[in-house]
């Protein structure tokens, strides 16, 4: 049973998230999350995946950024969650630009201390 990225968010684990762009696409459904921290995620992904990052391989050039978050929208990606604070300190403007004008979900979390985990 698939539940929307507006849902999830309201799990005890998903408390720290702070939506960041893409408010309308809260409602995509969730078929699964993936974990992915390479450069070439778009083999890995067939649609519906809540993608979770820590943008430790995402490319650095807004160009680049910008296509990757267009060719995640039209496989009807869930949503992107970057963890940031280690390998991003934040979410690049291009990523919530595009998002935002793709009404595509993309989520924030902070490095969780160690002591929470």
């Amino acid at each position: 049973m698939a539940i929307t990225v507006r849902e999830a968010l309201t799990l005890d684990a998903l408390r720290a998230v702070k939506i960041i762009a893409g408010h309308k696409g809260l409602d995509r459904q969730i078929r699964w999350v993936h974990i992915i921290d390479i450069p070439e995620i778009l083999p890995w992904l067939r649609g519906g995946e809540l993608l979770l990052t820590t943008g430790f391989g995402f490319p650095r050039d807004a160009a680049t950024q910008t296509a990757i978050i267009r060719a995640l929208n039209e496989i009807q990606l869930a949503g992107v969650l970057f963890e940031t604070g280690k390998f991003i300190k934040k979410v690049p403007s291009a990523v919530l630009k595009e998002a935002e004008q793709l009404c595509f979900a993309r989520i924030e979390m902070r490095q969780m201390p160690p002591e929470i985990l």
